[in-house]
């Protein structure tokens, strides 16, 4: 019965004898053992290597909750002060009214010109460099201490395409660059260019943006009232 058992496992060369299937058994069963002692090894490095790698990853998730955490107590370190240097304009006694006149049209031959100047004064500048600063006229009543007007009616199209533009961040601080850029004007028009500053001193003058100046940037920038009314 052995002598049948061995024939059937061991095919490559059947033993003649029982002694002769004894080692051969000996030799498949050293095999055997053999390969389960590497596979066992190969088991233990992966799941050795499997705790490396779990053990990383944990520490990847501290380093990224540790980030969130540092970013979240500086934005609420930050907040205080960004409100300090942004406060919301006074409010106003009285109701008042005002209504800016139409949009400043650009014109290549004859650039649009500031009101004249007090008797004595000199009249501003309406040449300027599409990239310089915006400068505008300073004597109008809202520039030498008037009161602000509760509200303020827009109609000039343009205009309203402006402060709807600038209402999207109303605590910001914008430059000509900026609004241009969301109008899609180009600084090759130098036409457009001009008017949009103008434009931008109109609705300064008329109390429904605030200039900004920035201590050593020659840059004018202005910051939406939020006080308009379209019409």
């Amino acid at each position: 019965m052995a002598f049948q058992a061995t024939e059937q496992i061991i095919t490559d060369d059947p033993p003649d004898t029982p002694e002769e299937a004894i080692l051969k058994y000996d030799v498949a069963l050293a095999d055997c053992d053999t390969d389960i002692f590497n596979l066992e090894q190969l088991l233990l490095k992966k799941r050795e290597h499997r705790i490396r790698l779990a053990s990383g990853r944990e520490e990847a998730c501290a380093a990224v909750a540790c980030k969130e955490s540092a970013l979240k107590t500086a934005r609420e370190l930050l907040a205080p002060q960004q409100d300090a240097a942004h406060p919301p304009p006074p409010a106003q006694s009285g109701r008042q009214l005002t209504i800016v006149p139409t949009d400043a049209q650009p014109s290549s031959a004859t650039p649009p010109t500031d009101p004249p100047a007090p008797e004595g004064g000199t009249a501003a500048d309406s040449h300027i460099s599409p990239d310089g600063p915006d400068s505008g006229p300073t004597g109008s009543p809202l520039d030498v201490g008037s009161e602000l007007p509760d509200e303020v009616i827009v109609r000039g199209a343009r205009m309203k395409q402006i402060l709807t533009v600038m209402a999207q961040r109303p605590d910001a601080d914008w430059g000509t660059g900026d609004v241009a850029a969301l109008l899609g004007v180009s600084e090759s028009d130098i036409a457009a260019r001009r008017a949009l500053r103008e434009n931008l001193r109109n609705l300064a003058r008329r109390g429904v943006l605030e200039r900004v100046t920035v201590e050593g940037d020659f840059h004018t920038y202005y910051r939406p009232r939020m006080n308009w009314r379209f019409a």
